[in-house]
């Protein structure tokens, strides 16, 4: 942690011009009384690497999103225990000139399914869609919540899945994989489904499952993507009478556990859920 109030964040991914995570820093630093700066970098995998690796001065502390998680796990010269858990880095932190990479997007994921989940039967099934940095973070979240859920993860690479989530396997609790087509015959059949994919999002337009879909009625269906707050993934599981959630929770609280431990403040969640969540669903 810095001994000073002048702090330097970033993001760094592609196709993220959009992207709120500035918006919820410079919020969460007026509200904790902290100067600093949060600056997106927009950058390809090379000069991703180079950003990473190179620009000691630029920045404290860097959130990672797609398709960068895995170099940013790559470049880690220490990871905590649940960034090697799910083999992905969402969260860099300079300490003492060496990387350390975290996965706060599990922590995110928690808060907001189980803000969710109050008022409702734990779940017995749920589908996973993607192997990717955030579906491995929903995997790890999932088992952690409800360790006998039954948990299928479907993926449109059933050849490299394994070997993408042999870090997540267990004999106590194995994950099946399925082909696409095999999720979507049996998606009614799912308490839980987790859409982690890009596709669904404004730069990639299109449902991560071939439609038709259906749906069980009253199934919790989250969407990792917020923009658009409401992909066509989401509506067609409203169409069925399901509860939908889109990644706006689960982006502010791992923003909210990054800010806490690059600052040592306290992030104002409460106000987080009562202010700011408002304001990011009218954009």
């Amino acid at each position: 942690m810095k001994t000073d109030l002048s702090y330097s964040f970033g993001i760094v991914g592609e196709k993220i011009a959009a992207s709120l995570s500035p918006s919820l820093f410079t919020w969460a630093m007026a509200k904790t009384g902290i100067n600093g700066s949060y600056v997106i970098y927009d950058f390809p995998r090379r000069l991703a690497r180079t950003l990473i690796i190179h620009s000691t001065g630029e920045w404290f502390g860097l959130n990672v999103t797609s398709p960068h998680k895995d170099l940013a796990f790559e470049l880690s010269e220490e990871r905590s225990e649940r960034a090697e858990a799910v083999r992905s880095v969402n969260a860099l932190t300079r300490r003492e000139g060496r990387l350390h990479g975290d996965n706060t997007d599990i922590a995110g994921f928690q808060y907001a399914l189980s803000r969710r989940m109050k008022h409702r039967p734990v779940p017995d099934t749920a589908l996973i869609i993607g192997t990717g940095g955030a579906a491995r973070a929903c995997i790890y979240g999932c088992r952690e919540l409800y360790p006998d859920l039954e948990l299928h993860v479907a993926t449109r690479r059933t050849g490299t899945a394994a070997e993408r989530l042999a870090s997540l396997q267990s004999p106590a609790s194995d994950i099946s994989i399925l082909t696409h087509a095999r999720a979507a015959r049996y998606l009614p059949e799912y308490d839980l489904v987790i859409q982690a994919t890009p596709v669904g999002h404004v730069t990639r337009a299109g449902y991560p499952l071939n439609p038709p879909l259906n749906f069980k009625r009253g199934a919790l269906v989250m969407d990792l993507i917020y923009s658009p707050g409401k992909t066509l993934f989401l509506e067609a599981a409203e169409a069925f009478e399901a509860e939908t959630e889109n990644g706006l929770v689960m982006l502010i609280a791992q923003g909210a556990e990054c800010f806490t431990t690059w600052t040592g403040r306290e992030f104002p969640m409460e106000d987080a859920m009562l202010q700011l969540l408002p304001e990011f669903q009218k954009k």
